[in-house]
Formats: C-alpha cells, structure tokens, sequence
C-alpha cells in the first residue's frame, strides 16, 4: 500500500472499514451493541426525514394536502429499537414552526431476515408469521397522539382522531419508480419492553425486486408528513435481498 492510500484508509470512518457483522458473524454471536445498530443505523433502520406543514390538521388527517409531503422539512434522528407511541411528547426546541423541533423517528424493515434473527433469544414478536404475507415497516419515535393500541382514537368531536393509526393507514404507501405505490393492508400496534411501534404491513403480493433500487416509505401523522427511502443494493443478507 503506497503513502496516499494508507492515509485515506486512516481518514475512513471505523463503520466503514469494518466489515458488517451481520454478513461475518453467526446471529447468535450477535451482541447487544450490534444488535442496536441493525436496528437503529443500518441498510434496514433509517432516520426519517419529517415535514411540518400546520395545514394539514385542516385537510385530511395524513400526510400533507392528504399525502406525505409539505413544507418546512426537517431531519428526524433515530431512536432505540423500543423507540415510543407510549414514551412522552416529542422535544419542542427550535427548528419547527412555532419554535417545534422535527420528533426524531426511525423507519425499520421489521420484516428482513437479519431483523428476524435479531430476535434470537428474545421473546418473539408476531412479526416472524406477519412476513410470510407481508412486508412489515415499523416507526419508532411517533408522538404519543397514536399510542391508544389498534383502535382509532375519536377527535372528541365524534370524528377521527387524525393523530391515529387508522388515519395514518390512509396517507401510507411503499413508492417506485415506474411503478404503482404498495398501500398497506393492516396497521398494528407492535409491544415492545419500551413501549409500543406502529407496524405498517404491506402485502407481498407485489413483490419488490433489486431492479426496483429503491423504495421509498411515506406517511403522516396530524401535522406531520414522514418520509423515509431505503436503497435496496445494501439491503441483501447473505448474497439475497433481505425485505
């Protein structure tokens, strides 16, 4: 190795000059560190990107305009694998209109095989029979308006409450390019040791392919409009698309 490529290998982040553990290492040899890291910062575990767009409590109850996507965007960060629909309100700092900050939420292709083996060891979740129908998406991080289990919470005005999963259902879809959006058919609350996730499943009866390169998970919530892409050449485990 010559002079200049011994300092750009030094100048390389650690993550990236370490192979993935996941490619290298038996899952039971897994440990907790790198366990949280699949499930919070890896090809399967993304940051959302969220948008704030206070019209929309007029419009319909998902994304912005009754879609994902408005304005004032803001960068959302990531939260441990328990992440929290029962966890307290999001942080209200700077950033966001009125002074609010983007709540910071992570996007997890619950349904991959490496999260699956993720499980070893722990108490099982229905989230291994879910994926041989589905494709299961999960957020963590939601605020805690869409926290009340499976069922749609009333706005107190006998409409929809535009903070729950139900309403989000309507504003989610799996996007493509060239290629019809994937809706989801169920939305479930998914236990964990730190609260509850919101679960997206997807039918796999349009199945996504490598040829696809990336997917793009859209949703809302009240105000907010989340956005989360996933590139689908890192997503493979053991020389196989892993979805």
């Amino acid at each position: 190795m010559n002079h200049r490529n011994l300092i750009a290998c030094l100048c390389l982040p650690p993550l990236m000059m370490a192979a993935d553990f996941w490619q290298e290492k038996d899952p039971a040899q897994w440990t907790e560190k790198e366990i949280t890291r699949l499930r919070t910062n890896s090809p399967w575990a993304r940051d959302a990107s969220v948008e704030f767009n206070m019209g929309r409590m007029g419009n319909s109850p998902g994304g912005p305009g009754g879609g994902p996507g408005g304005g004032g965007m803001g960068r959302g960060g990531g939260m441990g694998p328990g992440g929290g629909l029962g966890g307290p309100p999001p942080d209200m700092g700077s950033g966001g209109p009125g002074g609010m900050s983007s709540p910071k939420m992570i996007v997890r292709w619950e349904s991959a095989a490496p999260l699956l083996e993720a499980e070893h060891g722990t108490a099982k979740t229905p989230v291994s029979e879910w994926a041989r129908e589905f494709y299961v998406i999960v957020v963590s991080g939601l605020p805690a308006g869409g926290r009340r289990g499976g069922e749609e919470a009333s706005d107190g005005q006998g409409g929809r409450n535009p903070m729950g999963p139900a309403s989000m259902k309507e504003v989610t879809s799996l996007k493509r390019k060239n290629k019809d959006p994937i809706a989801p058919a169920r939305v479930e609350m998914l236990p964990t040791s730190n609260g509850s996730l919101i679960a997206f499943l997807f039918p796999r009866t349009d199945p996504i392919d490598a040829d696809d390169r990336e997917v793009s998970f859209e949703s809302g919530m009240g105000p907010l409009g989340i956005k989360c892409k996933f590139m689908l050449k890192a997503m493979t485990y053991h020389g196989k698309l892993a979805l």
